[in-house]
């Protein structure tokens, strides 16, 4: 996982397949430092109105959680302004994020098709 190869421990995954997660994917570690782990893996490209909206509702758990930063992994592509934007929204967190090109880059396309296996599954349980 992308995370992890970028140097953070101590990943525990809230709910993966669904459900109430305590504004939190995953909780982890940087530095000796907890961090709240985000994911957001829309089907096809989102507005940046959208991404950033959605940071901001995942921005609210570092607080919520007792975190000093967010790791926000995604599978938009999020240009160097937008970025710039996103991580200075609050600038007592410190920001990771995670953008479509940086993850191909770095080749953690299997992060993609995992996530995408997840949401995928998430979508399926709910059509039950």
């Amino acid at each position: 996982m992308i995370l992890a190869n970028e140097g953070f421990r101590n990943i525990d995954p809230s709910h993966p397949l669904g459900g109430k997660d305590g504004l939190k994917d995953m909780i982890l570690t940087n530095g000796g430092k907890k961090w709240v782990g985000a994911v957001y893996f829309p089907r096809g490209q989102k507005t940046f109105k959208e991404i950033k909206d959605k940071f901001i509702h995942d921005l609210e758990g570092v607080c919520a959680n007792g975190a000093g930063g967010i790791a926000f992994v995604t599978n938009q592509e999020i240009r160097l302004s937008e970025r710039k934007v996103l991580t200075e929204i609050n600038k007592n967190i410190d920001v990771n994020i995670y953008y479509l090109d940086i993850i191909i880059m770095r080749n953690e396309v299997l992060v993609i098709y995992y996530w995408t296996y997840i949401i995928y599954r998430i979508l399926a349980h709910k059509l039950i």
